[in-house]
């Protein structure tokens, strides 16, 4: 799965989308809440609004960097995922790159359940980048017969991510303390037993 290089001014235009992400990042959860305007967002990165506009389209999309950040582990994770490692055990070991409550700071989590919790924000966070669903993809398609259908493979791997983004959900917004990786692996094997079912029946 190989990725298209970047030109030196993408990866510069990434860079500063990363950074003032970051900043958003830290006034979000030194303030409890997503109030913070793009002005004060702007000013904190030492960059001009219209800057900002130049790379987000509205406020709200200055999260997208830090959850294709965390993608990115996620799918890294997928594509080194060994032949002989249990599909449903590499599933949950490459998600919990960065999904893993237990080792949480306080800040992720503060801002997270911000995330989770504002809905702007929260339809942002169950968007599911082209990278992460490919990778997801490829693994299944390379452990299951899906058939030949790339339809069927990019629906399979949209429910992975789905169940995955669900399951952390729940574990960031309720009162429960079940790990998350006792919730991953319970909502993959979930869509797995469905997947399989489906191809044996046919």
């Amino acid at each position: 799965m190989a990725r298209a290089r970047q030109t030196l001014a993408e990866r510069r235009a990434d860079e500063l989308r990363s950074a003032i992400a970051e900043v958003a990042f830290a006034l979000f959860v030194e303030d409890g809440n997503t109030s913070a305007t793009v002005e004060r967002i702007a000013h904190a990165a030492g960059v001009a609004p219209r800057t900002f506009y130049r790379h987000f389209e509205v406020k709200e999309d200055v999260v997208r960097p830090i959850f294709a950040k965390s993608s990115n582990v996620i799918v890294e994770a997928l594509i080194s995922t060994p032949d002989e490692v249990d599909l449903l055990d590499g599933l949950v070991k490459s998600f919990l790159t960065q999904m893993d409550g237990s080792a949480m700071t306080a800040e992720s989590r503060t801002f997270l359940g911000l995330m989770l919790t504002t809905p702007a924000y929260r339809v942002r966070w169950f968007e599911i980048d082209p990278p992460l669903r490919a990778a997801v993809a490829d693994l299944l398609g390379r452990r299951l017969d899906l058939a030949g259908e790339s339809y069927i493979h990019h629906l399979a791997a949209d429910l992975i991510v789905h169940a995955a983004r669900d399951a952390f959900q729940h574990w960031v917004t309720s009162q429960e303390l079940e790990p998350t990786e006792v919730l991953l692996r319970r909502s993959f094997a979930l869509v797995l037993h469905g997947l399989r079912y489906s191809l044996t029946s046919e």
